[in-house]
């Protein structure tokens, strides 16, 4: 029973930090929209990207893909940044 307990304990762990990483990605986007939107008359125009064929997601476990979704949006993200980087006429 006393092991039932630790790992619920470490779940629930995992849970609220993997929670805590949403909430700063969350804020990190807010910021990058942010920066865009008040160096919108400093950018050059965005080229569009073509779209990628994605290759069909393996199958993971739930925590896994929970990993996944979090590293993709980090990606975008970075993304972005390199984005603005890219267009900026300074």
């Amino acid at each position: 029973m006393n092991g039932n307990a630790c790992k619920s304990e470490k779940q629930s762990q995992t849970t609220a930090e993997m929670d805590q990483l949403d909430k700063g990605i969350n804020m990190l986007s807010d910021s990058i929209s942010n920066l865009m939107d008040r160096l919108g008359k400093v950018l050059r125009t965005s080229t569009p990207m073509g779209d990628c064929e994605k290759m069909p997601a393996e199958e993971l476990v739930p925590m896994a893909n929970s990993i996944r979704a979090l590293r993709y949006r980090v990606l975008v993200i970075n993304n972005d940044v390199q984005d603005i980087l890219n267009r900026l006429e300074l």
